[in-house]
Parts: C-alpha cells; sequence; structure tokens
C-alpha cells in the first residue's frame, strides 16, 4: 500500500485529518466520516480496487492512532508505520528494539547473579548431571571466564541443599 500516492504523505495523523494533539474521539469521529468516502461499499464497481487500497491505509492509521499504547509509541517516534510492509514480519519490527552490543551487554549484566540466573543454574546443573558443558550450553551469557563464578555458585547451593550433591564435571578444552 502506498499511502504516499493516495493521501501525499504517509504521517498517520495528516491521513486522518487530524492536528498530532487530537484526542481519541476526534481519531474515532474522523476516521468514520472518512471511511464514509473511501469504503470500497460505497463508490461504484470500477472504482472498488482503488477505494480499497485507500480505506485499508486509512483504517491502518485508525487502529494505530486510536489505541492509546500504539499511539503513544507512534508520537515518541517508537513505533514506525510503513505502509509498504503490509505482512505481520513487518510490523513486528517496529516493536523490537535493534539488537545492539550495548543491549546484550546491559541484559547480561542484570542477569549475571540475579535470583533468574541461580534459578536456572540449579535447574540446568541438575538436569545435565553436573556437566558444566551443559551449563554452557544452556545458560544465557554465559563464558569460559564465568566457570569459577558458577562453580562457586553452584557449591554454594550443595551446602544450602538447593542443588544435590553431585559431582561437578568441568568442560573439556
Amino acid at each position: 500500500m502506498n499511502a504516499e500516492k493516495y493521501f501525499g504523505t504517509s504521517e498517520l495523523y495528516k491521513i486522518l485529518e487530524l492536528d498530532s494533539s487530537a484526542p481519541t474521539k476526534d481519531v474515532k469521529t474522523n476516521y468514520y466520516r472518512l471511511a464514509l468516502i473511501y469504503h470500497p461499499d460505497r463508490v461504484p464497481e470500477a472504482e472498488k480496487p482503488l477505494a480499497n487500497e485507500k480505506f485499508n491505509i486509512l483504517h491502518q492509521a485508525y487502529s494505530i492512532l486510536a489505541n492509546p499504547e500504539t499511539k503513544i509509541l507512534y508520537d515518541t517516534g517508537k513505533l514506525q508505520f510503513f505502509f509498504s510492509k503490509p505482512t505481520i514480519v513487518g510490523k513486528w519490527e517496529h516493536y523490537v528494539a535493534p539488537l545492539t552490543s550495548s543491549a546484550i551487554e546491559s541484559a547480561r549484566q542484570k542477569y549475571q547473579g540475579s535470583v533468574s540466573e541461580e534459578t536456572d543454574i540449579i535447574r540446568e546443573f541438575t538436569i545435565g548431571k553436573g556437566s558444566m558443558t551443559h551449563l554452557f550450553n544452556t545458560i544465557p551469557f554465559m563464558r569460559t571466564e564465568d566457570e569459577a563464578r558458577i562453580i562457586h555458585v553452584i557449591k554454594e547451593c550443595m551446602q544450602s541443599g538447593s542443588i544435590p550433591k553431585i559431582s561437578i564435571r568441568k568442560m573439556r578444552r
């Protein structure tokens, strides 16, 4: 779909003929007013394909601006909607943050040493019957330099009784 071609813009507020400060009730009002103009059932048969294209664009603009959550994302620039991506995959791109090395590092710092990591270590150590190789293949963010720290966590968990006493099988190098 090409919003630029049919509406002269891909800016959602302009498509719905609104100011960006318009309240939700105005979004709905303008959508219904414009839907009466562009709905395929309200035009002659020869104009239906064009009306269908325009109506779909109009409806997509409405569905974003009428929903408070997606409207906030759109208004803050966190949701950029391009009408040329009609697939579900194309839409999900706008909800998922790009993966960067700093984002990975931030997630690693939050996870390592957390209760979640300890729970994962206990579960996977037991499943893997003491295999450090299994841990390194299943626990997020594991690096070889973490081995001593993980062994320390395992030994503390064994002392507290949260892990059965299983011999630790170190990684093969």
